[in-house]
Order: C-alpha cells, then structure tokens, then sequence
C-alpha cells in the first residue's frame, strides 16, 4: 500500500531538485511560444505548475491514473488554472503543442503502444519531452541496504513486470520506428555536494521510504547518512526531445 502523502511529498523534492538542471532546455525549445502543454503522469502537477511559473504562455493540461494524487493536485490552489484530469493518454482530447513524459516511461509495460498514441495526440509541428532516470548515474555512500531494499520493494510495486529502467537506447528505436527523429538530448546527473543538495536528498530519502509506511530502521539508517560529513548522493536522468519528421 502506498502512502499517496509521503508520495505527494516526494515528487515535490524531486521537482526541487531537478527543474533548475532541466530548466536551461525548456528554455531552448522555447516552451514559451508554444500554445497547449499536456503532461502524462503529472502526479500531483507540481511540475507542470513549476514549469508554468517559468513560462506562463501556454495553457497547461494534466492526467494520471492515481486518484489520490490527481486529488490532491485539483485540492492545490496553486494548480488553479492548469486542467487536470484523472487518466492518461488514451483520455486525451487536445493536440498538444508539447506532450511531456518525465519519470513514467520506465513504469509503461507496452511502450510502443502507449509511444504511438501519443504520437497521435501531437500537433504537426510540436515535440515530445522524455525525461527518465540514468540508473548508471546512481550512487549513494555509504551504503544504505536497509533503504535500498525499501526502494526496490517501491519500484516493483510502480513498474509491472514487463516494464524496464534502461530505455535511454530503446526509445530511439522505437520513436523512430514511428517516424520521429531525436531534435535535442540532454543528460545530467545531481551531486548532493551542491548547496542545500545533501538535505534535499535527505528528505527525498525520507519521503521515498515513507511511501511504503514509516519503519524506524531505514530512518536511523537515513539518519547515519545524513550526519556523516563524508556522505554523498547522485542521480542522473537524460531528456530527449523528439520532433515528427517531415
């Protein structure tokens, strides 16, 4: 059972700790002169109202399958003005300028259905956002075996079993089997070094535990990282960009 507040508080640190690596991208696109931006796994739209504070233009629309999390976004009256709906891309009526798919394609079991529906669902001239992790970028030290056990008990519950975490290579394929071509890439990773990092990943450690209920085990764990002046964290993810060739 997953706890949807823990969860909730979870994407958030990680938006925090991403937008400003991913930020300089979506400024080169130039998302700002695009018309309709539709995110596919908004979670609790923290993202999308993130990226709508940058860049203010477009009309900005939502879906997930999670009825908690899409009711906690509706509930934020932050959100106010940004369209959320309770589904995903076979639920989507608008063409979309942008079609943003950050940290949900390691979770889809048939990509190459799901990859070509969205395809239907883009403008002539718009593009497709991929964000999703760079497993090879991951690094936590010391060691937390207690926590990663959590993590991997976490990350069966959200992927199904034919769904995979190293697609950097096979969504190249695949999106050009759909006839469309790689316009940008990116890849970055976030060392805990920066300032104000380590206590960000901290409390991302914290509230990813937590998604599976509180154990005191995995705190004290958490808690040893935390306090040693040696310890240090990594993730990476990549961003492609991908445009219908003409």
């Amino acid at each position: 059972m997953i706890d949807y507040m823990a969860y909730s508080d979870m994407l958030k640190i990680q938006v925090d700790m991403c937008f400003p690596f991913e930020y300089g991208l979506y400024k080169k696109i130039g998302i700002n002169n695009m018309s309709i931006v539709s995110e596919i796994g908004c979670g609790n739209a923290y993202f999308l109202n993130k990226l709508r504070s940058a860049f203010s233009t477009p009309k900005y629309f939502g879906y997930d399958i999670s009825s908690e999390l899409i009711k906690k976004a509706m509930l934020d009256k932050g959100n106010k003005g940004i369209v959320l709906n309770l589904g995903s891309i076979e639920d989507m009526r608008e063409k979309a300028d942008v079609i943003l798919l950050r940290l949900i394609m390691h979770q889809i079991q048939d990509r190459y259905k799901f990859l070509k529906q969205v395809t239907e669902r883009i403008n002539p001239n718009g593009i497709i956002i991929v964000v999703d992790p760079l497993d090879e970028k991951f690094q936590i030290f010391p060691a937390l075996p207690r926590f990663m056990i959590r993590l991997g008990s976490l990350r069966n519950i959200l992927s199904p079993d034919q769904a995979s975490r190293q697609i950097s290579g096979l969504l190249l394929d695949e999106m050009r089997t759909l006839n469309f071509k790689l316009f940008e890439q990116e890849g970055y990773f976030i060392p805990s070094l920066l300032p104000g990092y380590k206590k960000k990943y901290y409390d991302y450690m914290k509230a990813t535990n937590n998604m599976l209920g509180y154990s005191s085990k995995e705190i004290i764990e958490i808690n040893a990282w935390y306090s040693n002046s040696s310890a240090y964290a990594q993730i990476g993810l990549f961003i492609y960009v991908f445009k219908k060739v003409n």
